[in-house]
C-alpha cells in the first residue's frame, strides 16, 4: 500500500509541474506551444481549466500526504520517547553479541639464541 501512495504522490507532482509549466506567466510564458489549445477553447477558457487543474492537483497532493500517515499506521509514541523505525528495530535484532575474552597474546620478546664465538 505504501508503494501505491508513493507512486500516486510522484504522479501527482509530475502532473502538477506540467500544468504549471503550461500556464501563461507574466511574460507570456508557454503560449506559442499552447496555441492549438487556445484556438479550440479560447484563451480565457484555457487559463481557467489550467488554474482549476492546478488547484485540483494541489488539493490531491495534500489529501494523499495527510492520508499516508493513516494508511501506513503512524504509531503512537509516548511523550519524551524516541520513536523507533523499522531499521532501528532490525539493527537491535541483528546486533552482534559481545565476543568472548581471548587469552593474552604469547610473549614474543624471548631472548634470541646467541651465536657461537668465532675462533
Amino acid at each position: 500500500m505504501v508503494i501505491v501512495i508513493v507512486a500516486l504522490s510522484i504522479l501527482l507532482t509530475i502532473l502538477l509541474s506540467l500544468v504549471i509549466l503550461a500556464q501563461d506567466g507574466k511574460g507570456g510564458g508557454f503560449t506559442p506551444s499552447a496555441a492549438g489549445a487556445a484556438q479550440v477553447m479560447g484563451v480565457k477558457k484555457t487559463t481557467d481549466v489550467l488554474e482549476k487543474l492546478t488547484w485540483g492537483f494541489i488539493a490531491a497532493i495534500i489529501v494523499v500526504s495527510i492520508s499516508s500517515g493513516f494508511v501506513t499506521g503512524g504509531e503512537d509514541v509516548a511523550e519524551g520517547e524516541i520513536p523507533t523505525t523499522v531499521n532501528m528495530q532490525k539493527a537491535k535484532a541483528t546486533a552482534p553479541r559481545q565476543a568472548p575474552a581471548t587469552a593474552a597474546p604469547a610473549d614474543t620478546t624471548a631472548a634470541a639464541p646467541t651465536a657461537a664465538p668465532a675462533n
